[in-house]
Order: structure tokens, then C-alpha cells, then sequence
């Protein structure tokens, strides 16, 4: 979930913003704002805009990078994820309309624009669940073997996991004594470039974090990664419906960035 958001500067690592911004999990039709979902209430989204620093340093100095994710319902239903990151030298963006149904995700078209140091190509892909292929259009290339039952795009699989954390806490709430024991972990097929990859993550603890957006109580999350000496780990505000409010990347004990929300609009 946030192995790709950053680094790209930003790009690969949050996935950064995208992966971990754990979105909105109220209804979609309004009313109070809750920590945790009621018994039957139907776990969805909700609008945002979210803005978020960091300083990347590169050896012996540093660049202010500053990021802000969107969420928008569009007039035919589908919903519109933006995130865009800039620098003095670069700046990204990356877009991901899909549909939601019953607290799923499906994306439907993914791009990716980027100039100065962000010097990846520029990516259009379609992702089509009657066809079960994704389409790159810059290639003109069709991707049948990479199609995999819930797959999601670099900054789908983010929001998706805000909807799962939000979805595990109304489990607990509502069956705290049943005796079963409920997976802490989170796993997500995520189309990046030409292939699948698979995100995996797993729910630390819940803390309170101080935030530039006042105290908030947190659910702590890390990515499970294949390579040792590499640790990602994210917060997600459970009283403001999951959204990522930080984000630290070590390695080998020393942080070598960290991603903090500045502001948030509803």
C-alpha cells in the first residue's frame, strides 16, 4: 500500500499519498461523523482534500516536498482519486476513476503525468472487468494475464484499504465477543507498469498521534516487505474515517523520510 507512493520522490513511496491515504468511511448520504460504523450501516465514501509535507533528503541536503489527494464523486456515479506533488524542480500527478459497490473498488482508468525530476513516461491504463484485461494506451497494449479478481491501481489500493480498515473495526465492534479471531493483515493485487504486484500489509496497534490537524486517535500500520532492513509504516486517523496522517520510511533504523497531513477540508 505504500511502497509506491513516494519514491518516485513522492511517487514511490506513498502510494505514499494514494497507499496509505486511507479515505473517508461515512455514508455516502451524510450524518454525524463517527469513529466506527454502527451494526448494518454500509461502509462507503466520502469527499476530501487532504494536504501533506515532507523533506526528502538527498545526501547532504533536502527538498520540501508538499502533496495534496482529492476525492470527488463525479454526475455519473463513478468517484475521481487525485493526487498531486510538487517541488521546485518536478511535479507529479496521477488520477484513478472507479466504481464503488458494496465497499469494493473497481478501477476503471488510471493515468500518470509527470515532469522535471518525476521522469517516468506518462501512463494511461484502462482496467475492464467484462473483458478482464487492463489496457495500457500509451503502448497500445492489452494486459489479459495480469487481470486479477479484485485488482486495484497505484492509488486505488489505498482507499480500498481505508474501506477494509473501517470494515474490520465495525467487526469488531459489533461481534466483540464472538471468539473468532479476525486477520489483521491486508493483501491487494496492484497493476503497476506492465504486471501485477501484491501489496501486503498488517495492522500494528492503535495509538494517539499529535498532528498538525489536532490529536487524533490512530490505528498504526505496516507494510510487510520481502527485503530486511526496510520498514514503512503509516498512521490512519480512525476518528477522521482512516485517513493516512503520516507515514515513515527506515531503513535500517534510520528514517529516511517522513509524510505528515498539514490540512484537511471535507
Amino acid at each position: 500500500m505504500i511502497s509506491c507512493l513516494f519514491p518516485r520522490l513522492l511517487a514511490l513511496t506513498l502510494i505514499v499519498f494514494s497507499p496509505f491515504s486511507f479515505s473517508d468511511a461515512r455514508e455516502e448520504t451524510g450524518g454525524e461523523h463517527e469513529s466506527a460504523p454502527s451494526k448494518n450501516e454500509i461502509i462507503s465514501l466520502k469527499p476530501f482534500s487532504a494536504r501533506y509535507k515532507t523533506e526528502w533528503k538527498l545526501g547532504w541536503f533536502s527538498v520540501d516536498i508538499e502533496a495534496v489527494r482529492n476525492l470527488r464523486q463525479l454526475p455519473s456515479g463513478h468517484w475521481l482519486l487525485t493526487f498531486e506533488a510538487e517541488t521546485s524542480a518536478a511535479a507529479l500527478k496521477e488520477t484513478s476513476e472507479f466504481s464503488l459497490d458494496q465497499g469494493r473498488i473497481q478501477p476503471l482508468e488510471y493515468s500518470y503525468r509527470a515532469t522535471g525530476l518525476f521522469n517516468e513516461a506518462d501512463r494511461t491504463l484502462l482496467f475492464s472487468p467484462q473483458l478482464k484485461l487492463v489496457k495500457d494506451l500509451e503502448n497500445n497494449k492489452d494486459y489479459p494475464q495480469a487481470w486479477e479478481n479484485e485488482i486495484q491501481d497505484n492509488l486505488t489500493y489505498m482507499l480500498q484499504a481505508s474501506l477494509d480498515l473501517a470494515r474490520i473495526k465495525q467487526q469488531q465492534t459489533d461481534t466483540p465477543s464472538d471468539g473468532k479471531q479476525h486477520s489483521n493483515e491486508l493483501n491487494y493485487p496492484v497493476f503497476e507498469k506492465k504486471r501485477v504486484k501484491a501489496f501486503q500489509f498488517r495492522t500494528i496497534a492503535e495509538e494517539p498521534l499529535n498532528t498538525r490537524i489536532g490529536k487524533l486517535k490512530t490505528i498504526k500500520v505496516e507494510q510487510i516487505r520481502q527485503k530486511n532492513g526496510r520498514e514503512v509504516l503509516a498512521w490512519f486517523a480512525i476518528d477522521r474515517n482512516y485517513l493516512l496522517v503520516r507515514l515513515v520510511d527506515k531503513e535500517k533504523g534510520k528514517t529516511r523520510y517522513q509524510i505528515d497531513i498539514t490540512d484537511l477540508k471535507d
